[in-house]
């Protein structure tokens, strides 16, 4: 509910904060596998052996090898579905007239989210081993942080509190810039005729506050944890999320192909160019139908838990076309009853030249 200014002052001391927090438990990390502490020898690459890099998940041998990879990547892209949200909203404020111009911020951007998530997944691998009881917190649940996990082991005092609040404090982050952007891509939904009215009004700040209102009002679901396992409730919430944002990015690359062919056709030269276009777009479209198809399928694996993950990933789907097709029919229907209105228009017009005529004759 901050005013514009304000917030994003604030934006920018929480993402400082987020980096700071990211690369202090990287680094931590590689201290404790590379010398240890004196409570506690070194561990290197010790929980790549034991109990081993790779898990079987669903069967055994290979294929459960890569069934868990597979597995791996599914629940790993919670981390980054919104990731183009967020690089567009931090470069949709840059002056395009300076040196730093939106494609040069995205390119940055990516590069740094690539850096800090592949050392972050290589960090936590020596934090933890996999089999350690207190991630899932004995089986019940939701347990601790493999960051957690390793500094806890080592016996370091008082960076276990000081890890778990930085901890905390960037997920609150995210979770404000999440909101942020839900809230102003439904007022801007509003503004363009593609949402109710109701959500573009603003107050004295330009704070669109019924959005936001609407937005938050989606952090009920957390309450779910009373009712089933916070894992539950968190792996429901994620197999949506994911699926949902799978789709974005699919549809993103498809109008990407659209804008190139509207130019090419308009005779227009794009200025900024990469080499990986339009291959990167094409990838893209293949990995965003395989990951949804490959979240639907294991519906047929031979579990209750697999099989009721899967189920949000129908919903998103299912919510998808209701909204698509919903909105296709409102814009033919829209179309329609102008062309209708037309001729009306015209008949009324051609009346009032002839009336107008006569007087003057």
């Amino acid at each position: 509910m901050l005013p514009e200014k304000a917030l994003k002052r604030s934006e920018a001391a929480f993402t400082a904060l987020k980096l700071v927090t990211t690369i202090g438990l990287i680094i931590i990390s590689g201290y404790l596998a590379v010398r240890g502490v004196p409570e506690s020898a070194a561990r290197g690459f010790r929980y790549w052996h034991e109990p081993g890099a790779m898990n079987e998940y669903l069967t055994d041998g290979h294929l459960g090898r890569l069934l868990g990879l597979v597995q791996c990547i599914l629940c790993s892209t919670i981390s980054f579905i919104f990731s183009p949200e967020l690089i567009v909203q931090r470069a949709e404020h840059v002056d395009s007239e300076s040196v730093r111009n939106a494609l040069d911020m995205t390119r940055i951007d990516c590069i740094h989210l690539f850096a800090l998530y592949i050392l972050s997944s290589l960090a936590i691998t020596v934090a933890s081993p996999s089999d350690e009881p207190l991630l899932t917190n004995h089986g019940i649940g939701a347990g601790l942080s493999p960051y957690i996990v390793g500094i806890r082991s080592s016996g370091i005092p008082i960076l276990p509190t000081v890890a778990t609040a930085l901890i905390f404090l960037s997920s609150v982050a995210s979770g404000r810039s999440f909101l942020y952007i839900s809230s102003r891509t439904l007022c801007s939904l509003a503004e363009t005729g593609h949402g109710p009215e109701l959500f573009k009004v603003r107050n004295d700040y330009g704070v669109p506050y019924i959005s936001v209102i609407i937005s938050a009002l989606f952090s009920g679901f957390a309450y779910l944890s009373l009712a089933m396992s916070a894992s539950v409730v968190f792996n429901l919430l994620m197999y949506f999320i994911t699926t949902s944002g799978y789709i974005s990015w699919l549809f993103s690359c498809v109008i990407y192909f659209q804008f190139r062919r509207t130019i090419a056709l308009q005779g227009f030269t794009p200025v900024n160019q990469t080499r990986i276009q339009p291959y990167g777009a094409y990838f893209g479209i293949a990995a965003c139908t395989f990951l949804p198809l490959a979240n639907a399928l294991l519906l047929a694996a031979p579990s209750w838990v697999v099989a009721r993950n899967s189920i949000p990933a129908y919903i998103a789907v299912s919510i998808f076309l209701l909204l698509y097709f919903g909105h296709l029919m409102k814009s033919i229907i829209t179309q329609r009853r102008l062309q209708s209105e037309e001729p009306q228009k015209h008949g009324c017009g051609d009346m009032l030249e002839k009336c107008t005529t006569r007087l003057r004759g």
